[in-house]
Parts: C-alpha cells; structure tokens; sequence
C-alpha cells in the first residue's frame, strides 16, 4: 500500500487528504488482502485520532460496491470500527469485469 498525504488549511478549517494506492493482489508481487487489511486497520487507527476531518480516497483495487464480496464486508467492517463513512456507493472502474 502506497499512501501519500497532506494537511490542508483554508481559513479555520483543516483537513488532512490521504491518497491511498493498493496495487492488486498478484503471485507475481506477493501481495494478499489479509496483509492489506492488517495494514489499514493499523493505518486507520493512526488517522482516527488526528483532531480534523480526514478525506481518504484512491484505489484499493477491489469491488466495495458488491456488497456480498468478502473483502468489501471487511472493508466496511474496519471503517466502521473507525467511525468512517464510504461515501461512493457504485463502481469507479468503467472497464471492469463484474
């Protein structure tokens, strides 16, 4: 996971912006959704205590928006644990193959 933040302020409000990028899980690079999700949840466990408004976006490289998928249950389920919200509710890949 590639992340790359910055702290924002415009007049009295502050917003840390956090641009996450997850390469999808592959034999070639080793990487697995059971390492990804430990990473995020230590991550999001940083971001929860800082004192502004957060805006997490990127790609994550898996399907939030089908709601049966296991990695996108896990998904919701540390956000909420973190008090988070997704707000994009519908598929951001127009070349996907659902």
């Amino acid at each position: 996971m590639k992340i790359m933040d910055c702290i924002i302020n415009i007049g009295k409000v502050t917003v840390k912006v956090c641009i996450i990028y997850r390469p999808p899980p592959s034999k070639q690079n080793g990487f697995r959704n059971s390492i990804f999700f430990d990473e995020w949840f230590i991550y999001l466990d940083k971001i929860a205590i800082i004192p502004y408004d957060v805006i997490i976006t990127g790609d994550l490289n898996f399907h939030v928006e089908i709601k049966s998928n296991v990695e996108a249950r896990t998904f919701f389920s540390i956000l909420d644990s973190h008090g988070l919200t997704q707000h994009v509710n519908s598929a951001t890949c127009q070349q996907c193959n659902l």
